[in-house]
């Protein structure tokens, strides 16, 4: 996606994407930890260090926030928490 936000949750598309207003000058790739409920709703997030190419706390808070903001489609057969990834790129934009 031209965004810079892919993401693997197993069964579910997004039917929210979320505003990310980045205007740092951190670049980097950042991957938020999710657990989503039956609706598609994130309920839990948490920025990893694992696949992530930046620490930078700015980016890491502005993903974190991101991926809290994002919905996703509603599967009633989904668990109460189903577990999945975010992926979000920040590329500097003079």
């Amino acid at each position: 996606s031209g965004d810079g936000i892919s993401f693997e949750l197993k069964g579910r598309t997004l039917s929210r994407r979320p505003n990310i207003e980045d205007n740092s000058k951190d670049v980097g790739k950042v991957v938020v930890s999710i657990v989503v409920d039956k609706t598609g709703r994130v309920t839990k997030a948490m920025a990893t260090s694992k696949g992530s190419t930046t620490l930078s706390p700015v980016l890491l808070a502005k993903a974190k926030q991101a991926a809290l903001e994002t919905r996703f489609s509603p599967n009633s057969a989904a668990p109460d928490e189903q577990f999945g990834t975010i992926t979000i790129v920040f590329k500097f934009k003079p």
